[in-house]
């Protein structure tokens, strides 16, 4: 009896160490889950930074190609129209400084378009830098993301396998219940026994001396 309980007493140790563990991996999991959630949360928030950022770059485009159509229509204005036409509008000004009025704004038209193209192509740049890096950054999250999920799957195996040895264990434990049950219904048993045995040989030593008192009188 006192091997079976020391036995249930070194199981019930072991028990509550494997709860302890469960514990553990499960608020891993619960951490995990929670980084999860976190890190989804943030890859959806970079989907749509990149989605706002493919629209912002298609319209930087459109606009580029819209000023570039202007500039090859002005570009195809003044070949037709040919030098001839310029110098005309050079010459009819009436002063100095119309002439260079008129001077300045042909030069400053062709000079607009052509920064303006530039700042176009600039932005452009711009926004496939900033898309490059924000997939970049998508694609980092997806991998770390995955990984976060890797180990919850460990995790969530090594719960699994943890709740079946406590389910084991607890059914083990069971079994010492009911053998120290048994153990303790039998040596109740025994004791009973050995009391009637402590009984009966009493009566014997009693017939006994009950029988050589008259003998003892006799004499």
């Amino acid at each position: 009896l006192e091997n079976l309980k020391n036995d249930k007493d070194n199981l019930e140790a072991y028990i509550r160490e494997l709860d302890e563990n469960l514990a553990e991996v499960q608020e891993m999991i619960r951490r995990l889950t929670a980084a999860m959630e976190e890190k989804q949360a943030v890859i959806a928030q970079t989907e749509t930074e990149i989605a706002q950022t493919q629209a912002d770059l298609e319209a930087a485009r459109d606009t580029e190609r819209s000023q570039y159509e202007a500039m090859k229509l002005r570009i195809q204005y003044m070949y037709e129209a040919g030098d001839v036409e310029y110098l005309e509008l050079l010459f009819a000004s009436r002063s100095l400084s119309e002439l260079l009025n008129r001077t300045e704004y042909i030069t400053g038209m062709m000079e607009y378009d052509r920064e303006q193209l530039l700042l176009y192509q600039e932005t452009c740049q711009s926004i496939q830098e900033a898309e490059a890096r924000l997939e970049e950054e998508h694609a980092k999250l997806e991998q770390e993301y995955a990984q976060l999920e890797q180990i919850k799957e460990v995790n969530e195996e090594s719960e699994a396998d943890l709740e079946a040895l406590m389910d084991a264990k607890n059914t083990e434990l069971d079994g010492f219940d009911s053998e120290i049950d048994e153990a303790t219904t039998e040596i109740e048993n025994y004791t009973r026994a050995i009391k009637e045995q402590e009984d009966r040989i009493r009566e014997i030593e009693e017939k006994i001396r009950a029988a050589k008192m008259p003998e003892e009188k006799k004499e």
